[in-house]
């Protein structure tokens, strides 16, 4: 210790000091008084001063004319205990620019020193180092608060010679010190500057595993349709980092990025995961999203979409026809004929002679070109009534909204009707039916015709004839039924000396007569 004297030393004998547990005390009682030979200075060599209690510096002043002063300096205390870190551990997070490092309010403490500790820190690349930034005093910002004692400090990453890293380790190392110059110093656990994404990866809707067999024929993963209208099920692949491990979470939603029917949910399985107890509305588009995170942050892919199907609702709007897709026949200008009476091309024909070709057309509506994407066609027999048998198998026909089935074995006098199958992908919905064709290959069959005069004056004449039949078709009635439309004329045994008129006012006299 050493002091100034106002009195001048040729005044001064001597100066002794004590230490005394009371202030200004005449007989120091821990360690009496010693002279310093008249100096200014004194050092005590091991005093038996107590850890942690006070006590006081006594300086007494004699002059040469034998008086004596006390000047009482205090109080001291001895400490010779260190401050010490009691805490867990010191984070360190990147907010905003500025890496902050947090404690807890009582992660460093001294219990024999009741006074405010004084902090400061410093930032290397390896632990106890300070190759960034030296020892200085903490730094508070809008993340880091000023609190007493500090829990915290900051470091604007702005202030640095370099930029930080990418994947480069950081450490901070708080030292706090005490009144009596003692320090502890922790260092933080490690930070590093990760701030690189993952890669985007793609995002798969896949089969639950029930159907999973039932994908084995297709070249490609992903699917477009479900019936389930409970679980959704999805795989992903290609989301990767350099130098951290994924973690993954995904929802459901009806817009891509969208969680309106499931939220958010932590996968614990990789590279595949299903939603299950959800409730799907059919023929809706649904989106999976996936979220690949890691510690520099996360992105977000979802998958194309699969549209949920019912496959027990029937098409309705889509109508199906026989024979082909045409314009009506031009004009007839001369003929020998009272009119046309060509057969006109018929949006949907009831009759035809060809018996190895059938034209089928169909037409679908604009609602369901998002998933009706294959087309199956096959003929059925009828055999009585509205009873029909397969003629013959299904045949894709891909797209396409006619189809020409050739080679064919048709009989004639029976029925065929076109059976449309509509699919998508692998899930078709119930057939459609076309009103069917039936095959007339043969002319009428005729009957007796009696021809009589009726008015000889007037030249009229009265002709009765049977009904003129179909002859392949076993019911009878039905038989006559096809024969739409008679004719007449007039000629000898040289010819036909009149046009052909259609009979417009004939009389129907029983089943099988027409006069």
């Amino acid at each position: 210790m050493s002091w100034r004297s106002d009195i001048g030393d040729a005044l001064m004998h001597d100066y002794e000091i004590g230490l005394s547990s009371t202030a200004s005390s005449s007989a120091p009682d821990i360690v009496p008084f010693r002279s310093t030979k008249h100096h200014f200075r004194f050092r005590l060599n091991h005093p038996d001063v107590p850890d942690g209690k006070e006590f006081f510096v006594i300086i007494k002043s004699i002059s040469k004319a034998a008086v004596e002063g006390l000047q009482s300096i205090g109080p001291f205390i001895v400490d010779t205990t260190k401050p010490q870190f009691s805490g867990v551990k010191i984070d360190v997070n990147l907010k905003d620019e500025f890496l902050i490092a947090n404690w807890t309010t009582n992660a460093f403490e001294d219990p024999n020193d009741p006074y405010p500790m004084h902090f400061q820190y410093a930032v290397g690349h390896r632990p106890n180092t300070y190759d960034i930034q030296h020892f200085r005093d903490l730094l508070f910002t809008g993340k880091c608060k000023r609190t007493i004692p500090a829990t915290c400090t900051a470091l604007p990453v702005s202030s640095l010679k370099w930029s930080l890293h990418g994947h480069h380790n950081y450490y901070f190392t708080i030292k706090a010190t005490n009144l009596a110059g003692l320090s502890v110093m922790k260092t933080s656990v490690t930070y590093t500057h990760d701030v690189q994404l993952p890669a985007k990866g793609i995002v798969i809707d896949v089969p639950m595993m029930l159907n999973q067999s039932a994908q084995a024929n297709k070249d490609i993963e992903d699917i477009d349709f479900s019936t389930d209208k409970t679980s959704l099920a999805v795989s992903w692949t290609g989301f990767a980092h350099p130098h951290e491990s994924v973690n993954f979470s995904g929802c459901v939603g009806t817009l891509p990025k969208m969680c309106d029917v499931s939220a958010m949910t932590a996968f614990t399985e990789s590279p595949s995961f299903s939603f299950k107890g959800l409730t799907l509305i059919p023929f809706q588009m649904y989106y999976v999203t996936l979220e690949a995170r890691t510690r520099g942050g996360s992105v977000k892919v979802s998958s194309d979409g699969i549209r949920v199907l019912d496959i027990n609702q029937n098409l309705t709007g889509i109508n199906v026809w026989d024979g082909i897709n045409c314009t009506d026949a031009p004009d007839l200008n001369n003929s020998h004929h009272s009119q046309d009476t060509r057969p006109k091309c018929k949006e949907d024909i009831a009759f035809q002679t060809s018996t190895s070709t059938l034209n089928v057309y169909w037409t679908i509506p604009a609602v369901y070109n998002d998933y009706v994407r294959d087309a199956f066609v096959r003929l059925e027999e009828r055999l009585v009534g509205d009873v029909w048998m397969a003629f013959q198998p299904y045949t894709y026909v891909g797209r396409h909204r006619h189809e020409t089935l050739t080679e064919l074995d048709l009989k004639p006098g029976k029925s065929y009707r076109a059976v449309l199958k509509f699919c998508s992908e692998d899930i078709c919905f119930p057939p459609v039916y076309g009103t069917g064709v039936t095959i007339t290959s043969r002319p009428p069959s005729t009957g007796d015709i009696i021809v009589q005069m009726e008015d000889s004056i007037k030249h009229q004449l009265i002709v009765t004839f049977e009904k003129m039949f179909d002859p392949d078709i076993d019911d009878h009635a039905e038989a006559q039924s096809v024969v739409y439309f008679y004719e007449w004329a007039l000629g000898d045994t040289v010819g036909i000396h009149t046009v052909w008129n259609e009979i417009d006012n004939g009389i129907t006299l029983d089943a099988d007569h027409v006069c």
